[in-house]
């Protein structure tokens, strides 16, 4: 008894490490011809302010590109897991933000929320938030930027 699973105790099949670029179709990393994208968000908002004023967010830009931004977040919904099993956080998006930047340079973007959305807030402990900002380029490439912001 005891024998090996034969030979497959070495590396995993088909594991030869991916390059950059081959995650997802489109959204490249480290590609020098993608849009540079660098954002600046702040940290902690309050549920009102979101709702009023909104979510200002920083976006530089290194070329002229088209701008999708999203603030998602995990700790308002739950889905039971397969088979019974434990619960799972779903993804909710709170807004979403678009923007075409016609020349590079500084842009900015603001997030707002529904009164429905503000209501399922309201209550729950801080609910820790994800900023995602894609830009898509004129020749199609992609850059995606993501920040982390406490909504209380």
């Amino acid at each position: 008894g005891g024998g090996s699973s034969g030979g497959s105790s070495g590396g995993r099949r088909g594991s030869r490490g991916s390059s950059p670029g081959t995650a997802r179709k489109g959204v490249r990393r480290g590609d020098a011809d993608a849009p540079g994208l660098r954002l600046s968000v702040a940290r902690r908002i309050s549920i009102g302010r979101l709702r009023s004023s909104g979510l200002t967010i920083e976006v530089e830009l290194d070329e002229p590109a088209e701008l999708i931004a999203a603030l998602r977040t995990d700790d308002l919904r739950r889905v039971p897991g397969k088979g019974g099993s434990t619960p799972r956080p779903a993804t909710v998006t709170l807004g979403r933000s678009r923007l075409r930047a016609r020349r590079a340079g500084r842009r900015r973007l603001r997030l707002r929320i529904s009164a429905a959305e503000a209501r399922s807030l309201r209550g729950t402990r801080p609910v820790l938030a994800r900023v995602t900002v894609l830009a898509r380029g004129a020749d199609g490439l992609k850059r995606v930027a993501t920040a982390r912001v406490r909504l209380r």
